[in-house]
């Protein structure tokens, strides 16, 4: 399979996960909005991405408006890329999102063990948003009385306000990101287009390999009295292994 291919192939992974939550058009919006942010923080489309559609999964399931994730991951998102955070990192800060939205309830096992720790301006933001400070935002938590729907709002409110035009001038990785980003979406409108034939030779393929399996003796018995039947089990192999390469792109 060409690069492109793959890249297709992996974004309808991407979209069709996202669209079992947001639906299909959603899913085009929120996948748009992705790849916005990311050409604007400089970073990369298919870390976010990645994140994203776990992330909008257990936020929806627990009842936050569809804005209020975007505000929200757009906050976290800025806010680590200012902070120069790996994508591990990110990615770690969007699952302890994830538990939290999961839970239904702010734990400071979540917040600050695991979102904190990924992301140092966490529980400043925190207190900001919620207009508490520290001792009285822990009693809230220690009482399992701050629910991710009431948190998430105020949490972007407090990132927001910590990094606000704190990113200055665009750097040439920033600028390599999103050129890394254009060069991502336009393989994946290439190799939309070869998609079809793709999958019409891999069915056909397919369809040729289970005949051969299914009737190995037959094609052996009528190529034998002309001594093929080592080319035969020659091709059979070579046929399989086409077939593994071909299950392995795919994966």
């Amino acid at each position: 399979l060409t690069q492109s291919t793959k890249k297709a192939i992996e974004f309808q992974k991407q979209t069709a996960k996202i669209a079992i939550t947001l639906g299909e058009s959603g899913a085009a919006e929120s996948i748009k909005f992705v790849r916005e942010t990311a050409n604007e923080l400089g970073v990369s489309f298919d870390g976010l991405i990645g994140s994203f559609g776990g992330f909008t999964a257990a936020a929806t399931g627990a009842g936050i408006a569809l804005e209020d994730q975007k505000d929200l991951f757009k906050a976290v998102s800025t806010a680590a890329s200012q902070m120069g955070a790996s994508q591990q990192q990110v990615n770690s800060m969007f699952l302890a999102l994830e538990q939290m939205a999961g839970k239904g309830v702010v734990s400071m096992q979540e917040l600050r063990t695991q979102f904190g720790q990924q992301l140092p301006t966490a529980m400043k933001a925190s207190e900001i948003g919620m207009n508490l400070n520290y001792k009285g935002l822990m009693s809230l938590i220690e009482a399992g009385g701050l629910t991710a729907r009431e948190f998430f709002p105020k949490l972007t409110k407090g990132l927001n306000q910590i990094h606000k035009g704190a990113g200055g001038a665009r750097t040439t990785s920033m600028n390599l990101a999103k050129l890394a980003n254009e060069w991502g979406h336009l393989q994946v409108a290439v190799g939309q287009n070869l998609l079809p034939a793709t999958n019409v030779a891999i069915y056909n393929m397919g369809e040729a390999l289970e005949f051969a399996a299914d009737n190995t003796g037959t094609l052996i018995s009528a190529l034998a009295g002309i001594g093929s039947a080592a080319a035969v089990f020659y091709i059979l192999a070579n046929a399989t292994k086409i077939a593994a390469k071909a299950q392995l792109a795919l994966s």
